[in-house]
This record gives structure tokens, sequence and C-alpha cells, in this order.
């Protein structure tokens, strides 16, 4: 009998890809050197500004920036957008 591979869902990608991602509450961000803050709004959205120290990098083009961005792999990453 032949076995079929499943290939995941895109629901399914975005549920293993949740449960990886922590998020936080925005008072329990500590911003320090060791944060690296990314702002994935696009940006006619962030013309009302960003928050200090944040790297614009629209969600869109965050897979392709990403890895051009030489981010140390110690660094820790806090990503957020319109929604927190």
């Amino acid at each position: 009998m032949a076995t079929t591979n499943h290939l995941p869902s895109y629901a399914e990608l975005c549920e293993q890809a949740r449960s990886r991602i922590r998020s936080l509450e925005p008072a329990a961000v500590s911003l320090t050197a060791s944060v690296l803050l990314i702002d994935v709004r696009d940006h006619d959205e962030t013309s009302g500004g960003v928050l200090d120290g944040a790297v614009v990098v629209p969600r869109g083009q965050l897979e392709k920036l990403i890895g051009q961005m030489n981010v140390p792999f110690d660094k820790e990453i806090v990503v957020y957008c319109e929604t927190g």
C-alpha cells in the first residue's frame, strides 16, 4: 500500500508558527541594546510615527529583508504591528 505525504495547509502552517511565538503586552517589553524592535506596518501606517529605535520592515517584505539585516543570533527580536 502506498503512503501519501501530508502537506500542511495554510492554517496548519500558521498555527505551527504561532505556537513558536511569544506574545507580549507592550508594557512587558524591555527595550535594551539586546533587542531589535521591528515595526511591520506599511509605510502609510507609520506616517504618525514609530517607537524610538524601531526599524520599519513592512510585513509583506519581512521574510525577504530580515536575512539582509544580519541580526546576531543572540539578539531578541520584538515585532509589532497596528494591532500590537
